[in-house]
């Protein structure tokens, strides 16, 4: 398995509470870990964090979005 920071995310979001979101993408039936299904295990992710405040986070999230375009995402901006 290899990981860079430098490969293409995924998925990008913003969360208040990381640990509360990361459960939502867990047990959603429309979470990030379900539209994975079987392709890989939830122990073979890698997440980054960036603390920042509110109004900065919501401009870095579009911002990373629009560059990005993650698979997983379905905002576009």
């Amino acid at each position: 398995m290899s990981c860079s920071i430098l490969q293409c995310p995924d998925y990008i979001g913003t969360a208040s509470n990381l640990r509360d979101r990361f459960i939502q993408h867990l047990e959603r039936d429309d979470g990030f870990f379900s539209k994975y299904a079987n392709i890989r295990p939830n122990d073979e992710f890698l997440f980054v964090c960036l603390p920042c405040p509110k109004n900065i986070s919501r401009e870095l999230e579009s911002l990373l979005i629009q560059l990005c375009q993650p698979k997983f995402n379905t905002q576009r901006s």
